[in-house]
Formats: C-alpha cells, sequence, structure tokens
C-alpha cells in the first residue's frame, strides 16, 4: 500500500542506487527552478488534508530550505539515506527499551499507517495514535500533540 515512487526508490536503493540518481536530481532542479511546480507534483495523489498542509506557505517554506538543504551538494546523501532506509538497521525493534510513542495518519498514502501499526506492534509497550483524516504531513497539525507527550515522558515511565 506504500505510495509507488517510494516503494520503487525503497527497492532500487540497495542494489541500484545509481538509476536513481537522475530522478533525485530532475527532483533537486525542479525544486530549485519552479519551486510551486515541485509542490504541486509533491501534492499530486496526497489526500486532502495533506494538500491543504503543502499549501500553507509557512510549511512551503520549510520544504524549500529542507530540499535546498538536502541537494546542496548533490543527491548523494539522499541516495545513501534512502539505503540505510531500505536495509536492516541493525538492531532489533524488541530491544527498544526507552517510551516510544508513534503518530501516523490514517489517510496517509506514502507510507500507509499499518506500517505504524506493525512498528508499535514490535516495539514493547509503544503506543500508536493514528490520526483520522490526516495524511503523511500530519506532524505539522500534531506537532503540538507530540511535544506535549515528549514533555510528559519521563525515564523509567510509559509517559
Amino acid at each position: 500500500m506504500m505510495a509507488t515512487p517510494v516503494r520503487l526508490a525503497l527497492r532500487l536503493a540497495p542494489h541500484a542506487a545509481w538509476s536513481l540518481r537522475t530522478p533525485l536530481a530532475l527532483a533537486a532542479h525542479l525544486a530549485r527552478r519552479s519551486f510551486p511546480q515541485y509542490i504541486a507534483g509533491m501534492a499530486r495523489g496526497l489526500c486532502p488534508s495533506d494538500q491543504a498542509v503543502l499549501a500553507r506557505p509557512a510549511v512551503q517554506a520549510m520544504i524549500r530550505a529542507d530540499v535546498a538543504e538536502a541537494f546542496r551538494q548533490g543527491v548523494d546523501a539522499m541516495l545513501r539515506d534512502l539505503q540505510l532506509l531500505s536495509r536492516p538497521w541493525g538492531f532489533a525493534l524488541g530491544r527498544i527499551g526507552v517510551p516510544v510513542m508513534l503518530w501516523h495518519g490514517d489517510e496517509d498514502r506514502v507510507v500507509p499507517a499499518s506500517a505504524a501499526l506493525e512498528m508499535a506492534r514490535l516495539i514493547p509497550g509503544a503506543g500508536v495514535w493514528i490520526a483520522p483524516g490526516a495524511g503523511h504531513f500530519a506532524v505539522f497539525d500534531l506537532w503540538l500533540q507530540v511535544l506535549d507527550w515528549l514533555a510528559g515522558v519521563r525515564p523509567g515511565t510509559a509517559g
């Protein structure tokens, strides 16, 4: 259920990262030359709440700065991130011993909510909150809730 471009990138990254170099370079070029078109491309196919989030000038400014920094020295760092995400992380989620809370939108069309539910199942004592009507960019609406949870977590407690 993961978005096709994301699924494809994660499948290619460990074995054929070179094949992602041109699409990433084109995305970086588009973001620099025509940011409104870049944002429109990002929003295409996303749920209505994600489209609304991406339409906000403050969010666009943040994404513009993030993308500029991400590609400032080319695409190698982004390729490395994809490679790291697409292979085993080197530790068992079941060995995590600190409080964990996951937030995810139930309308996320980039990474399905089932991914958060599965991760929460694998992490002992993890909580998960699936935000109704929210998508991949739900953090822009949920960040105060996330900070409140973090502020309430104390060592040795489940939050």
